[in-house]
Parts: C-alpha cells; sequence; structure tokens
C-alpha cells in the first residue's frame, strides 16, 4: 500500500517526465526509512495505523513527496561517469548521495510515530489475539468432531497398542462430548492423538 501510493504521488507531480518511476518510488521509500530512523527520537512507523485506515496519512504523504523531488534530482543526476541513468541507480553512490540528502522529518510526521515499547504492546496485543483465535478454532474442532468419533478412534488406537494410559483418559473425555467439553490443553493433546492414529491408518477426515 505504501508503495502503490507513493507510485500514484510520484506521477502527480509537476517534475515527473514519465520515466524512472520505479527508482524514485524505492529510493523514496528507503530514504523515508532512513529520515524516521537517523532523523527522529527513536521511534517508529505506525504501520498497524496505516493498515486499518488502509490509506497513507496526509503528513505521510507530505514527507514522501517532499522526498521524492530531492531524490529524483539524484536520479537523474549521475555521477562517477555514469551516463544511464538505470544503472546509475543500481550503484552505491547514488544511495550514498541520498542518503546523504539533507531532508527534515515533517514534524506533523513525527506526531505520528510510536513508541518502541507501544510498538512491543501492539505487537504483543495481536499476537495474544492470535493465539485466542487458535485456541478457539483448536476447541471447535474436537467438538465438531462429537463424541461418537473420537470414542471409534480410540477403541482403534487402543487396540493397536497406540495409546498410553494418560492418552486413553485423554481420548475417554473426548468419548464423553457433549456431556464433558475437553479443554484447551486435552483438546490439543486429541488432535495429536488423532494426527497420530491416522498416520498409523486411521481414515483422514
Amino acid at each position: 500500500m505504501l508503495f502503490r501510493r507513493t507510485e500514484d504521488l510520484v506521477t502527480a507531480q509537476s517534475w515527473y517526465q514519465n520515466g524512472y518511476r520505479a527508482n524514485v518510488v524505492a529510493y523514496t521509500i528507503a530514504k523515508f526509512a532512513h529520515i524516521i530512523q537517523f532523523e527522529g527520537t527513536g521511534e517508529l512507523f505506525d504501520f498497524k495505523a496505516c493498515w486499518s485506515r488502509q490509506s497513507l496519512s496526509p503528513p505521510v504523504e507530505d514527507q514522501l513527496t517532499l522526498i521524492a523531488g530531492e531524490v529524483f534530482k539524484v536520479i537523474v543526476a549521475p555521477e562517477g561517469g555514469f551516463q544511464n541513468v538505470t544503472e546509475w541507480a543500481k550503484k552505491e553512490l547514488c544511495w550514498t548521495r541520498v542518503q546523504s540528502l539533507r531532508i527534515p522529518l515533517l514534524p506533523e510526521l513525527a506526531k505520528q510515530l510510536v513508541g518502541r515499547e507501544e510498538d512491543r504492546i501492539i505487537n504483543a496485543a495481536a499476537e495474544t489475539d492470535r493465539a485466542v483465535k487458535s485456541s478457539i478454532e483448536l476447541q471447535t474442532a474436537v467438538l465438531d468432531f462429537g463424541g461418537d468419533y473420537w470414542k471409534k478412534l480410540q477403541t482403534w488406537a487402543h487396540q493397536r497398542s497406540l495409546l498410553s494410559p494418560d492418552d486413553y483418559s485423554i481420548a475417554t473425555i473426548g468419548s464423553s462430548i457433549p456431556r464433558k467439553i475437553p479443554t484447551e490443553k486435552q483438546c490439543k493433546r486429541l488432535m495429536e492423538i488423532k494426527a497420530r492414529a491416522e498416520h498409523e491408518g486411521y481414515p483422514v477426515i
């Protein structure tokens, strides 16, 4: 989304001459990251807010536009004996020139950056949410199979000596659905028993 919107911003500029857009966009985003890293106060770009909004904020677009204009000047002015702009854009020297550009971090964008601790909390919350959803999906799958399924699997696996005493007890709980509802930990064990039985030849469902 960031890349595509930067393409649009570059295309809309009066200095754009229908050429080298891919180079300008790539360098613009790289310089954008460079400015946040080295001109800011150790804070980070809020990708989550960008994704939630499904668009770039005006301060982000203003920063990208400012950068793109300066990057364009470097891209179309090859140094070091290079004549071809595309070849010049592939060189380390070109990136060095872009890195050295003195482009300020706009105050309005600086206000939208998030602290590393806040970013850690956001990531931790997202991880917890994923874990909860995964747990719910696991338990739902176990319950959907139903008690009869787990009873048949238990009998089949027991006859082939595939179950430890603990496995047998867990399978008994599965066989008691819906009278008994397995815990999250028990559901995980049931699915492990199912996978092991299927590996030994039990019909896959």
